[in-house]
């Protein structure tokens, strides 16, 4: 019997095909496959046994580097005060190394403030990239309707609509006469009532409201109804 040593690498290939002599009846690697050839998609030592009778030859093929991925995910929005683990998926093995954009070389790094976090991953010569967005936001929406407005173009209390502490996702506020007519819809948080119809003056009095709206991230609506006095 003989043996024999091969060393590959490829760090633009996802995969290497490995190949044992020709003119063998029977092959045994060291993954359990019985064929002539097999591909390599990790870095490793493949061994590969060929027999031909009393004929045995063994070849090992150390496949130092391949190709390195490397994958954080897509962006993220969490509460303020809480964290994410970033965690890489990765096809680098043993004896890679993980360096941060902060200088950590953790295989993960925990996350608690907004901004962009980038991981390299390298294998011997052949390294690669990836970031994610983490935006921090602060959880529980406070929302307050005024009870009053007074549009006369003084620049105090001018408009009325949704004053809140967060982002809103949906959004869709009435506005009704005391008769039941609707004189005001709006669909935007920035789009709120100057306290006309049809681009005419409403007059003084109490109008009413029903708004539906729910906090960006979440999916349940919530709804707030009541009154506002509009004051000439």
């Amino acid at each position: 019997s003989e043996t024999q040593l091969h060393s590959l690498s490829d760090c633009d290939a996802d995969n290497l095909q490995l190949n044992a002599p020709a003119g063998y009846a029977h092959y045994l690697w060291s993954t359990g496959a019985q064929g002539q050839s097999i591909f390599a998609d990790t870095a490793g030592i493949y061994i590969v046994t060929s027999s031909n009778g009393c004929d045995i030859r063994i070849d090992s093929f150390i496949v130092a580097e391949l190709a390195v991925r490397v994958d954080l995910g897509t962006d993220t929005t969490i509460c303020n005060g809480h964290q994410v683990i970033l965690t890489a998926g990765t096809n680098a093995g043993a004896g890679a190394t993980y360096a941060w954009h902060d200088g950590s070389s953790g295989t993960s790094l925990k996350a608690s403030a907004s901004g962009t976090y980038r991981l390299t991953v390298s294998q011997g010569a052949c390294s690669a990239s990836d970031e994610i967005n983490v935006n921090v936001e602060p959880c529980g929406c406070f929302v307050m309707m005024p009870n009053a407005f007074s549009p006369n173009g003084d620049g105090r209390n001018d408009q009325f609509g949704l004053e809140q502490m967060c982002r809103i996702g949906y959004y869709q506020l009435q506005v009704f006469n005391r008769w039941g007519q609707r004189v005001f819809l709006s669909t935007s948080p920035e789009i709120k009532w100057d306290g006309r119809f049809q681009g005419k003056l409403c007059e003084a009095g109490t109008y009413f409201f029903d708004l539906n709206y729910n906090p960006a991230g979440q999916r349940d609506i919530e709804t707030l109804k009541g009154d506002v006095q509009l004051i000439r």
